[in-house]
């Protein structure tokens, strides 16, 4: 929970480098322990692509969400579909 706090205050701080490596690492940790779809690995993935879509990384959102999707295993329908979902959602922003 910490470091999540402090992700949140060194975004709106401007410190946006630090906090998207801090989401990173939030995101790997809970994508690991809690699985993908969890609410809370969910609720730090949409902060992560939120901070890199206002920073105008596109690119970098799309790269972000294709990796942990390729990491998602296939029997796991809901976690795929709801980074899916966020994927096109992306695209449609990107278009």
């Amino acid at each position: 929970m910490f470091k999540d706090t402090l992700a949140n205050i060194l975004l709106d701080a401007g410190q946006v480098a630090p906090s998207q490596a801090l989401y990173q690492e939030i995101l790997e940790g809970r994508h690991g322990v809690m699985g993908a779809g969890h609410t809370k690995t969910l609720e730090t993935l949409d902060k992560l692509l939120a901070s890199y879509t206002e920073q105008g990384q596109l690119q970098a959102a799309r790269r972000t969400l294709e990796a942990r999707l390729a990491q998602i295993p296939g029997e796991d329908v809901e976690a795929r579909a709801a980074y899916q979902e966020r994927l096109e959602s992306l695209n449609e922003t990107g278009s």
